[in-house]
């Protein structure tokens, strides 16, 4: 388990989200948009986008690295954080923000640039 906690636009901490040293990253969760019933959007608050946020970035970290631990997925997801404030850590939450490219960029094969993965895709379409 990994606990996160929201920020907002600017990088501060959300008042009405989770508090305590047990915080160990921090992702956006303020003024999110976000899917509503019947096709809409809505602009929302809180900590579940923060975490679905985080969900993703380990998402993408296992699938550029099926062979990740859970300790090392933890401990790369941490290490690459953004600090938000000099001094650490603070009694209300974390201040990492969670840095999905590096996090995904550590030990694992380079990105394909975009317009390679178009090539080599009408490459395989030239054939049929």
């Amino acid at each position: 388990m990994i606990a996160v906690t929201a920020t907002d636009a600017e990088d501060k901490f959300y008042a009405a989200s989770n508090r305590g040293t047990y915080i160990e990253v921090a992702a956006p969760g303020v003024d999110i948009l976000v899917a509503a019933p019947d096709g809409g959007y809505q602009i929302l608050s809180g900590t579940s986008f923060s975490a679905a946020e985080v969900s993703g970035i380990v998402a993408l970290m296992i699938g550029r690295r099926p062979n990740l631990t859970v300790s090392a997925v933890r401990a790369i997801l941490l290490a690459t954080a953004k600090s938000l404030v000099p001094e650490g850590r603070d009694d209300r939450f974390s201040p990492r923000l969670a840095d999905a490219y590096q996090a995904i960029s550590v030990g694992a094969p380079p990105l394909v640039p975009p317009t390679a993965m178009r090539e080599s895709t009408r490459l395989i379409n030239v054939g049929r």
